[in-house]
């Protein structure tokens, strides 16, 4: 149980009584557990409980924008979401979690299945994500080359169009 917290050092006591200073960074879940946590639910649709593992302060770097905050960030996942179940006859995700060289930073590799009536196409993209203090604080989305074309191309062969598309 944590009594109190400072400058880095939480005042515990145990189950058996014994009370002590441990650096916070003990305490903490290590960042690989926290990347497939979150990457696990956002392939679930579970976005509120995903929320719960970003920082308030979190960053998303998003087609050229900066959206920080998390419900702001969860608004453009639930958003995102609901037009595609309008648009899809089934959504299928499913992701791999790649650590980087650099401590606390993680590339997601997400995979989309998705399908129109009899039509199934396969639709990938990346996010890095960096982890401190064990929360995300900062996602970055990352089209891969030539996806965002082919799932264009796609949804004008099954008859899906949005918005300025034609």
């Amino acid at each position: 149980k944590v009594h109190q917290e400072e400058f880095g050092w939480a005042w515990i006591e145990n189950g058996n009584g014994a009370q002590g200073w441990v650096p916070l960074k003990v305490l903490e879940r290590p960042a690989l557990e926290v990347a497939k946590q979150f990457a696990t639910l956002m392939d679930q649709n579970k976005y509120h409980e995903a929320g719960r593992l970003m920082s308030p302060t979190c960053r998303y770097l998003y087609q050229g924008k900066v959206i920080e905050g998390v419900e702001e960030i969860l608004k453009i996942y639930i958003n995102n979401y609901g037009i595609a179940e309008k648009e899809l006859d089934e959504i299928q995700f499913s992701s791999e979690v790649v650590p980087t060289a650099v401590s606390g930073l993680f590339t997601l590799k997400y995979l989309d299945r998705i399908r129109k009536d009899t039509s199934w196409f396969e639709h990938r993209c990346e996010q890095k994500i960096k982890i401190a203090e064990g929360k995300v604080f900062q996602i970055e989305h990352h089209d891969l080359p030539g996806e965002q074309e082919k799932l264009r191309a796609w949804r004008l062969q099954v008859g899906i169009l949005r918005g300025t598309e034609s």
